[in-house]
């Protein structure tokens, strides 16, 4: 190798030391400035504790429900607003006359059509036959007991408990009398304990809830003779529609009678049910056998004047000379 080629390859390698060299002074004086300017640290700080912010009272909504985070009661001016309804008294304390008299009854605020059960207890002054009629104030009325001067039905200062049931064709406001009586003599009309009922509006209907009564007992043309034909009278009623059909099963397998009405349906001018009965006198029928050994099955149809609201209601009988089938009329409630 010539001594100028290695002169300039020694100066060559002499230069890139001096560059290396002065790159990593700079570099630390760099470092020096950087590190003198940068801004010092400060000391941590403790974060201040913050709480929750409190919930607000929830307020109850009146077209939904309650939320289930809803904890707080409704405002006092919230309950005043509520419609509730003002409780009727069911029962009705009388003195007068010396009668005590205390009316129960079933059904607090009745509508119309519905059948409403009364039980009245009765403390009379003196003994006697008597009896109690109540007036519904729709032009009627029903008694029990029943008044019967041939028995005694007080006792005097002893209670006596009879139920009676009623239903109000129209709904309105209606005045009902009681009237409690002793003894059989007549006298100047006085003035009873009165008490005001409000019916609610319902169904205007033909005829109403009380049930058709019937009975049965042989007829006057009845001989008794076997082999003679049995002849029955029946008898059908309704407190509060119109008896449109007597029928009546032999028990023999034979066709049924059926007996319809020959007086016409008339309602009442005022809010009154129709009231009607009907009874057809012997009924002629012969049995091939014993009368005795077939159960008679009387049907009482009842309606309104139109064929509507139609009530069935069947009694059984055996011809077997034992006497009616029951009363001729509907029992009153039991008590």
């Amino acid at each position: 190798m010539t001594a100028a080629r290695k002169t300039g390859r020694a100066l060559l390698t002499g230069a890139v030391a001096a560059l290396l060299l002065a790159g990593c002074s700079a570099g630390h004086d760099r470092d020096r400035l950087t590190s003198g300017l940068s801004t010092p640290t400060a000391p941590p700080v403790a974060s201040p504790s913050v709480s929750p912010p409190a919930r607000p009272t929830a307020v109850p909504v009146v077209t939904g429900a309650p939320s289930p985070t809803v904890t707080a009661s409704p405002s006092a001016s919230a309950v005043r607003r509520t419609n509730r309804p003002v409780p009727v008294p069911t029962t009705w304390t009388d003195a007068w006359q010396g009668w005590r008299l205390t009316t129960r009854r079933d059904v607090a605020r009745p509508v119309a059509g519905q059948l409403v059960r009364f039980v009245v207890t009765l403390t009379p002054p003196r003994s006697g036959s008597g009896g109690l009629t109540v007036l519904w104030g729709d032009n009627m009325g029903d008694s029990n007991p029943t008044p019967d001067c041939s028995k005694e039905t007080f006792t005097a200062g002893k209670p006596l408990t009879v139920a009676l049931s009623h239903a109000w064709r129209v709904g309105r406001r209606y005045s009902i009398t009681l009237q409690p009586t002793v003894g059989c003599a007549g006298g100047p009309a006085t003035s009873f304990p009165r008490h005001s009922l409000d019916v609610g509006s319902g169904p205007l209907r033909g005829n109403g809830p009380l049930t058709p009564w019937g009975s049965m007992d042989y007829g006057p043309s009845e001989s008794g003779l076997s082999g003679d034909p049995t002849y029955l009278t029946v008898r059908g009623a309704d407190g509060d529609g119109y008896v449109s059909e007597l029928v009546l099963d032999w028990g023999d397998g034979s066709a049924a009678t059926v007996l319809r009405s020959s007086t016409a349906c008339h309602r009442p001018p005022d809010d009154a049910w129709i009231q009607s009965s009907y009874a057809v006198n012997d009924v002629k029928h012969q049995y091939a056998d014993d009368p005795a050994s077939h159960v008679i099955v009387l049907t009482v149809v009842s309606s309104g004047c139109r064929g509507e609201d139609v009530q069935r209601r069947t009694f059984s009988w055996r011809a077997s000379g034992a006497g009616p089938s029951g009363p001729m009329q509907s029992p009153p409630p039991a008590p």
